[in-house]
């Protein structure tokens, strides 16, 4: 049992030997974190920008650029080679976290050993144009979520749109308002590609991270709980 433990953490290998960097251990001292290290692919500081809306990075990309990166674009894998995808949603996110299309530009274009791909670029500069044009909030007095743009004709496309009858919107004095809570009406207009801006009481624009739905539990077998 001991050995299987040992086989799991790493201090032997499958072959029944004992990796260099576990030799210390096993003597009492500290670990060889040198030995260990070599044994990690190295961290990489370029990516590949791709027509698809897609990076790819060849190797573990080093941390602060993958932090950076992952508030541009959504990491789909994360393995020795790393895949991440520019959505308007994600660019939005940057926007509002205080990115630019000025500064996304010169952070990728000094990342990148393609390019800036031209789909990419005409989706920052689309998704900047837009930026803001609809804006969530708690209306104080009514305590009723208000949604507001400087574009009527997006307030009266989002009044008419069939995808949001279950906000039950209601015009009023050129916005909309509802009761549905200020969180669940932002991710329902941003479902619907509504470039959607949530704003706080003092008209400073709020950053929200979409939390997944937990995974469905599994199926109940009752016919397990039946006793002979």
């Amino acid at each position: 049992m001991l050995h299987d433990a040992a086989r799991l953490l790493g201090l032997i290998a499958e072959d029944g030997t004992e990796p260099e960097w576990a030799v210390g251990l096993r003597e009492g001292g500290a670990t060889d974190t040198s030995a260990l290290a070599r044994l990690l692919p190295a961290e990489v500081d370029r990516i590949f920008l791709q027509n698809d809306l897609t990076a790819i990075a060849p190797g573990p990309l080093a941390p602060a650029l993958d932090v950076r990166l992952r508030t541009i674009a959504a990491r789909e894998s994360a393995a020795q080679a790393s895949s991440y995808r520019f959505t308007a949603e994600s660019v939005a996110h940057a926007f509002v976290a205080g990115e630019t299309e000025a500064s996304i530009l010169e952070f990728l274009g000094g990342l990148s050993l393609t390019g800036i791909p031209q789909p990419l670029a005409y989706l920052l500069s689309q998704t900047a144009q837009r930026h803001g044009l609809v804006r969530v909030s708690t209306d104080e007095e009514t305590g009723r979520t208000r949604i507001e743009s400087v574009d009527s004709h997006l307030i009266d496309a989002m009044a008419v749109d069939q995808s949001l009858r279950p906000l039950a919107l209601t015009a009023h004095v050129g916005s909309l308002t509802t009761r549905v809570s200020r969180e669940t009406v932002y991710w329902a207009l941003t479902d619907a590609r509504y470039p959607a801006t949530l704003v706080g009481a003092d008209g400073a624009l709020l950053v929200r991270e979409r939390h997944p739905a937990p995974p469905a539990a599994p199926p109940h077998d009752d016919a397990s709980d039946l006793t002979p």
